[in-house]
């Protein structure tokens, strides 16, 4: 009898809180990982340290159970830094006919945008020097804790519209009631025996 062989348990996908983690984590170590040129003081060992620390970051703070590899956090990175552009090309691009408009970039893809704004185009010289590495970036980045604010501050003013929304019908509410008393009591008054009789379940 041939023996079957265990199926190969699938890795879970990168919950929000990992993509968080590891946007934060790259644009700390910007200066490492995406120096404007190759081959100097950044060189590969401390590439690959540096994405090594980026996925511990990441496992450090995950309850998914799972460890990301610093090869898995490199691809999610890359990943979704492509679709980040992808949105803001399809944003940028003029719309010629009907249908709905292209979805936002998430606040994560939206933080890697900003961060791309400020970064230096030359990056991939080989044999330059890397002057950036253990320098901090002058230009100032919104970080996620920034876009998470915004969209707390976005959620609390619907949160506060839905609030006055209902105590306008509750008001409306009251309103009526007010209405339908003063109707039922006219109704006593003018026709007290047929109330009576209703009150009491009798046929008029």
């Amino acid at each position: 009898m041939d023996s079957i062989s265990p199926a190969i348990k699938k890795r879970p996908n990168w919950t929000d809180i990992e993509k968080k983690i590891l946007v934060d984590e790259v644009h700390h170590r910007e200066s490492i990982l995406y120096g404007r040129f190759k081959g100097g003081s950044g060189g590969k060992a401390a590439k690959e340290k540096a994405w090594a620390e980026v996925a511990e970051a990441v496992n450090a703070s995950s309850s998914s159970g799972f460890m990301r590899t610093s090869t898995e956090a490199q691809k999610q990175y890359s990943n979704l830094k492509q679709r980040a552009k992808g949105k803001l090309s399809e944003l940028k691009r003029p719309k010629t006919g009907g249908g709905p408009k292209p979805p936002s970039p998430s606040p994560v893809e939206q933080c890697i945008l900003d961060n791309l704004e400020g970064r230096p185009s030359l990056e991939g010289i080989v044999g330059g020097i890397d002057t950036a590495v253990g320098k901090p970036s002058s230009t100032k980045r919104p970080r996620i804790q920034d876009l998470e604010m915004k969209n707390l501050q976005l959620e609390n003013e619907k949160l506060q519209e839905e609030v006055s929304k209902i105590k306008m019908e509750k008001d409306l509410l009251k309103v009526k009631k007010t209405y339908y008393d003063i109707k039922l009591q006219m109704l006593i008054n003018e026709h007290p025996e047929v109330v009576s009789q209703l009150l009491n379940g009798n046929e008029v």
